[in-house]
């Protein structure tokens, strides 16, 4: 988005340089002022796009004609400053979309919860280990239905433990899930409580199948027990 907050007299840099690059972006526009224009070819430093050129510009024979123009001056002032704030405010959103395309796109399960355990975040990957759609679970699963009868309580006893990467962290702790059919799933729990000012707001869990991993281990034993002529 282009911030242009124009007051004053109009600009005409080509005629105060005696300039005659015709093929300068700011050639023959008397709407907007140089320094707000990209790309513009004066001598010095003064390329680039603004904000960023308007240091190099206020250097510049142009902008110092206009120098006493306090109106002027003060809206270069408000055009940066909202400049800044919505590159600032792009980049938030930018990093957000990144998040949540992460989240998305992650072939683990990845389950948020606040601070009383209610669902705040299912990710595709949950739903394809669980068997829930996200609608189904957020705010109206508790956290503890998605483990096995007892290991959602032995899962929190560990988080609260040194054992398994520190206080409030869980690193690759084994568990069974359990389905929304009924069935159990052997899982890897990575997880971390969030904190805000050092009290805890909620946790993040990421899940790991191990399903096609311990079939993979059971065969690799059969076929171990029968090369050593056992009956499996």
């Amino acid at each position: 988005m282009a911030v242009r907050i124009d007051f004053g007299e109009k600009v005409a840099c080509w005629e105060i340089m005696d300039c005659h690059r015709q093929n300068c972006p700011a050639y023959g526009k008397k709407d907007t002022r140089c320094w707000y224009i990209d790309g513009t070819l004066c001598q010095g430093t003064s390329k680039g796009t603004f904000p960023e050129k308007i240091e190099s510009c206020r250097q510049c024979e142009v902008y110092k004609k206009h120098r006493g123009d306090e109106i002027v001056r003060l809206a270069d002032a408000f055009s940066q400053m909202t400049a800044n704030l919505i590159e600032y405010r792009d980049e938030l959103q930018k990093a957000s979309e990144f998040q949540k395309n992460l989240i998305r796109s992650s072939t683990d399960g990845i389950v948020a919860t606040d601070e009383k355990e209610n669902i705040v975040i299912f990710n595709e990957g949950a739903e394809y280990i669980f068997g829930y759609k996200s609608g189904e679970v957020i705010g109206k699963v508790p956290m503890a239905d998605l483990y096995a009868t007892g290991e959602g309580l032995e899962a929190e006893k560990a988080m609260c433990s040194e054992q398994f990467g520190g206080k409030g962290k869980l690193a690759n702790y084994e568990t069974k899930a359990m389905k929304k059919n009924g069935v159990e799933v052997p899982v890897w729990v990575s997880a971390s409580i969030i904190l805000d000012d050092g009290k805890p707001v909620g946790a993040v869990r990421f899940f790991r199948d191990l399903t096609e991993r311990k079939k993979l281990e059971k065969s690799i034993s059969m076929e171990g027990a029968g090369s050593l002529g056992f009956s499996v």
